[in-house]
Parts: C-alpha cells; structure tokens; sequence
C-alpha cells in the first residue's frame, strides 16, 4: 500500500540557500507563484490554473497544490520538503468501483460487464493521475525556479 501511494504523490527534497526570513521574502517578491503561509515552517503552493479537479465558481475539493516543509539545515541553509496528497478523486473512483463491481457481482450481466468496469476503471485513474502529475510537477518546477532551489 506504501507503495501505491508513492506513485501516487510527490515527495522532493531541495536546499534554499538563505534564512527563513530570506525564503519568505523571496516569495513574497516572486511573481506568478500563488502561495499560503500555514506557519513558519509549513507553506502552501498552488497553481494559478487547475485543470480537472473538480474546481470552479464553487469548490468541492481542493485544486493541485504542493506543500512546503521547511527545516533548518544550518545558520544559511533550509531544506525544502516539497509533498503532494493523494488526490480525492481517487477515493471517489474506488467508491464507484466498488458500487459498480457490487451491482454486476449481483446481477444477471455477463462477466465481460465486469471486466468492462475494471478496464475503465484503471484507465480513468491512469488517466487522472496523469493530468494530476502533469500539474504538481509543472508546479513543482516553478517552485523550484523561483526560489532558486537545488536538489537534496
């Protein structure tokens, strides 16, 4: 299962070269990066565009975001522990499965029904998490760029 869920998220480590203060003022001077500020040590990142998540006038899940651990290293120097989620509409489509496996399971459809169901439902998590990592890793790129990181 840890595994899977590896495949799934993104876990990178990066070193900022600089104080706390330092990282906070250069994202406080960067352009186009949207940014929260949890805590001190704990920043969230989100595009300014989020395709497919379920986003819109009302939000019924949260959109891409990466976020930011920070610890310090040494008086110049703080790692950067930059961590996705798994998404929520993965959970929704194990829920869907498992009505749609339950409802062939149980009814008088041929067995080919239920490798229809399996086949689409792979394909749409393969096709989710595709669009999804294509996101996180844009995302991640421009986190990385604009805060001059280097890789652990």
């Amino acid at each position: 299962m840890i595994e899977l869920m590896k495949l799934l998220t993104i876990n990178k480590e990066f070193i900022f070269i600089g104080k706390i203060d330092d990282l906070i003022a250069t994202l406080k001077s960067s352009t186009h990066i949207d940014y929260e500020l949890l805590s001190e040590r704990e920043i969230k990142f989100r595009p300014t565009i989020s395709w497919g998540t379920m986003t819109g006038q009302i939000r019924l899940v949260e959109g891409i975001n990466v976020r930011a651990y920070v610890a310090i290293l040494d008086s110049d120097r703080l790692k950067i522990f930059l961590q996705t989620k798994v998404r929520p509409e993965h959970y929704f489509l194990i829920v869907m499965f498992i009505i749609f496996f339950i409802a062939i399971a149980f009814s008088d459809e041929s067995k080919w029904a239920l490798l229809y169901v399996i086949g689409l439902w792979i394909i749409c998590h393969i096709w989710f998490q595709f669009i999804y990592r294509v996101q996180e890793n844009y995302l991640v790129d421009k986190i990385v760029k604009k805060l001059r990181l280097t890789k652990m």
